[in-house]
């Protein structure tokens, strides 16, 4: 892993400003990571939420901290990188970094300590102290505190909860698109000899069976590398810094976060150096997920979208509870009246024993003489025929029809309506 590449696109990529001229989203808010979904169609890949660690910035304004010695202007913080020998810097930069008990570097800057609940020091922090042109009112005194700034910068390691979706095999970009759910640096760390009798700082989170590691010579080789990039001056005699110089390679990209593009209202130099906290962190924290070291699988969920038709079945228990009702009523009839002559379903044979000629046309009558007639289906030689018991007499009906029936040799008789 190249640091310093990784360092030098945290600040390229921040982008506060595009060419435009238009604010920009700040670089942490989504994150672009090389990487395909092995699925077999153009949907994407996602993976629910995951923790993870990374590297998380806070700033703060110290300019309070301020002072003024010998016509020189100071912070505490910066004592050790400031020289008295030299001629006074209008822009200083430098950092305080992890130094471990047994450190094979040859540390020349001061040790962090931890801070936000955590018991691990910060990674590194970052100090800014530059004369700022746009509140000296053209005096240009850089003698006078008041025209000065300073702010504090603090790398630390922290947790995050994080959402992915990797693009599909068809589309060309095949990138990861990692949003933030949730953040924390309050965090217990215990420190343990593991992995090749390495010692690692380690904190456990919730819903998590393994612990989550950082190697303290990683730490140590880190900071180092932040050290040299942020150790670095600029000097100017004028307002407008066209003599301006710089004691390294990176003090170009240093100085021109709070001078570049002015004097500008709304983002002023605090929400410049904020951006670039945030830009530097989140680089270094894609390196190390996409370190080439790294071999373990990340396994997902491959989610495809197909169109399909939602029935539901609460809207079919009526026509269901319908159709069992007629159903069951249709049968019913059926067997009730299964052995019942078809004659009997007919009224002709009634009409046509009547006493027609003698009987009133009103409705209450025909019924009454309907009630008063027998009728029978009596089977001869010749077939079938129908006759009046009534004409035959009144008395033992029933005992007469089957007489009938017995002499006729009849298959099927008949009573009243």
């Amino acid at each position: 892993m190249k640091l310093n590449d990784a360092l030098r696109n945290g600040i390229a990529n921040m982008n506060p400003i595009d060419a435009l001229g238009n604010w920009q989203a700040p670089y942490n808010s989504e994150t672009s990571l090389g990487g395909r979904c092995w699925s077999t169609s153009n949907a994407n890949c996602s993976w629910g939420a995951f923790n993870t660690l990374a590297l998380c910035s806070s700033m703060q304004d110290v300019s309070r901290d301020i002072t003024l010695e010998n016509k020189r202007v100071s912070l505490p913080a910066l004592k050790d990188f400031l020289q008295t020998d030299s001629e006074a810097p209008s822009f200083r930069s430098g950092l305080h970094g992890y130094t471990g008990e047994n450190n094979r570097y040859a540390i020349t800057y001061p040790p962090t300590s931890a801070s936000d609940g955590a018991n691990l020091p910060a990674l590194a922090e970052v100090y800014y102290l530059f004369y700022d042109s746009c509140v000296d009112r053209d005096i240009f005194d850089l003698s006078n505190t008041t025209f000065w700034k300073a702010y504090k910068g603090t790398f630390q390691f922290c947790a995050q909860t994080i959402n992915a979706t990797t693009a599909s095999p068809y589309d060309d970009t095949f990138t990861s698109t990692m949003t933030l759910i949730d953040s924390t640096t309050n965090l217990k760390w215990t420190q343990k000899t593991q992995y090749g009798n390495i010692s690692h700082f380690c904190t456990a989170l919730d819903g998590e069976e393994e612990d989550f590691c950082v190697s303290e010579p990683f730490m140590q080789r880190l900071a180092f590398q932040m050290n040299l990039m942020f150790n670095s001056t600029a000097i100017f005699r004028n307002a407008n810094r066209t003599d301006i110089r710089y004691s390294s390679e990176w003090g170009p990209l240093l100085a021109d976060l709070v001078y570049e593009n002015g004097c500008d209202p709304i983002f002023t130099h605090d929400i410049k150096f904020q951006d670039m906290l945030e830009g530097i962190g989140q680089s270094l924290t894609d390196k190390f997920r996409v370190d080439a070291n790294v071999t373990d699988s990340v396994f997902g969920t491959f989610t495809h979208a197909e169109r399909v038709i939602k029935v539901d079945f609460r809207w079919l228990i009526l026509p269901i509870v319908l159709w069992v009702i007629i159903t069951i009523f249709f049968f019913s009839t059926m067997v009730k009246t299964r052995h019942t002559p078809m004659w009997k379903s007919s009224v002709l044979p009634l009409l046509h024993m009547m006493r027609s000629e003698d009987t009133p046309a009103e409705d209450y009558m025909i019924k009454k003489e309907a009630a008063e007639t027998w009728v029978g289906l009596t089977r001869t030689q010749k077939g079938w025929r129908v006759w009046n018991s009534a004409e035959e007499g009144d008395v033992n009906k029933e005992g007469e029809l089957r007489k009938r029936r017995a002499a006729a040799g009849s298959t099927d008789g008949g009573g009243n309506n």
